[in-house]
């Protein structure tokens, strides 16, 4: 019995980027050229059930399982093989990005948006400070001009 999948071929691709396993180790796990695992993956080829068998048994899953796996809703399954971040939601790889790199660009995200944040205190002070000075020295000048007229009547 062979299977022709598109599907099954997406979820062999997927469990295997979940799980961090390289395209040759797979193939090489299971016997064939790493060429031969991406027309699978692919869906260009028909697959003996005997495969199938031995790609689920690499993965610790039975082929019902690699069959069905689409439909099984897995939402917010976070895994971290070595220097991934993938997020799987429905089956699907949503997110894939090198941790060490996302994480450094988050931070420097928020040390730069912490400094502008300083420099806007920092201003909103130095505003007030001059409208202080302004309103005294306009107080000031207002007080000067009630006593000039008073003088002048």
């Amino acid at each position: 019995m062979t299977h022709k999948f598109s599907q099954i071929g997406f979820n062999i691709k997927t469990i295997r980027s979940v799980k961090g396993i390289k395209p040759q180790d797979l193939a090489d796990q299971i016997g064939i050229s790493a060429r031969a695992l991406q027309n699978i993956e692919n869906g260009k080829t028909d697959v003996p059930h005997s495969r199938l068998e031995q790609i689920a048994k690499a993965f610790g899953k039975t082929v019902a399982e690699l069959e069905a796996w689409h439909e099984k809703p897995i939402i917010n399954n976070i895994h971290q093989p070595q220097d991934k971040f993938i997020i799987v939601n429905h089956g699907s790889v949503q997110y894939e990005a090198e941790m060490p790199k996302k994480v450094q660009e988050l931070d420097s995200k928020v040390e730069n948006h912490a400094q502008q944040i300083d420099e806007i205190k920092q201003d909103r002070a130095q505003f007030f400070t001059l409208f202080s000075q302004l309103q005294e020295q306009m107080g000031m000048i207002i007080k000067k001009l009630v006593q000039t007229e008073h003088k002048e009547i």
